[in-house]
């Protein structure tokens, strides 16, 4: 079973995490200043978390399906 191309050198690995993060800060951050902006109480703590959260989410779910693993026999 081949790895994918990403995960051959530990630059690419470190370099792909660190995007990741940065993705996760800018949707927390976004989701945070909206609902801040529509009056949710702990709006920046929640949009932080949310936004977060679905930025990883998405980025495994996308991560899974472009790098599937063949399957053995």
């Amino acid at each position: 079973m081949a790895a994918p191309s990403i995960e051959d050198t530990f630059v690419a690995r470190l370099f792909l995490g660190l995007l990741v993060i940065a993705a996760m800060f800018a949707g927390g951050g976004a989701l945070a200043q909206v609902l801040l902006a529509l009056g949710v109480p702990f709006g920046d703590w929640i949009g932080a978390g949310v936004g977060a959260l679905a930025v990883f989410l998405g980025f495994a779910v996308l991560y899974n399906r472009l790098f599937e693993a063949p399957e053995t026999a």
